[in-house]
């Protein structure tokens, strides 16, 4: 696929960028995109969205680390969000999805983590958003508290405040669950 998005661009060193960019922010965009779809396809959808966006606009496109990372973020949210809007107006039912069979020996702990994990993305969704979107962010997208400061535009001791709640708070919640 990185293919398609360097044939858009003219510049060697826009293309060299582009795929170092890729081959870094990839995965993050997984991440982060299949936290707000709860669909591995939507998730890859809204990469391949933003990355042809990116491939379009690649002289807007913000070159500093730290910078780059909010605007992927941000790039990456906005699109899910109108993806998710665009869903629920118009479901789609999905066959695979609904009767596909697992292929893995240990299907009850994978059903009994998935299912944690989902109670624990449950209940970090229903925290107020101050402790919310730091934990979704440290939790889900694997950013560091420096870089969740500079994502939310808020001081780092603020960031690290909040994650430390925010932790109380889902230890307190869950306090009596063992795996």
């Amino acid at each position: 696929m990185i293919l398609f998005y360097l044939s858009i661009i003219d510049s060697d060193d826009d293309r060299k960028w582009l795929a170092d960019v890729y081959k870094e922010y990839k995965p993050f965009m997984l991440k982060a995109a299949y936290y707000y779809t709860n669909n591995e396809e939507d998730a890859k959808d809204a990469v391949h969205e933003v990355f042809l966006r990116i491939s379009k606009n690649i002289t807007i496109v913000p070159r500093d680390h730290n910078v780059l990372k909010i605007y992927i973020f941000t790039a990456i949210r906005n699109f899910c969000y109108t993806l998710i809007r665009k869903r629920t107006k118009n479901p789609v039912f999905s066959f695979d999805e609904q009767f596909s069979i697992p292929s893995s020996i240990d299907v009850q702990n994978t059903i009994i983590a998935k299912s944690f994990y989902e109670q624990v993305v449950e209940y970090i969704e229903k925290m107020p958003i101050i402790y919310s979107e730091v934990l979704t962010l440290y939790y889900v997208c694997n950013s560091k508290p420096a870089d969740i400061s500079k994502i939310l535009k808020i001081p780092y001791k603020t960031t690290a405040a909040r994650l430390y709640r925010g932790k109380q708070l889902l230890k307190e919640r869950f306090k009596d669950l063992t795996l």
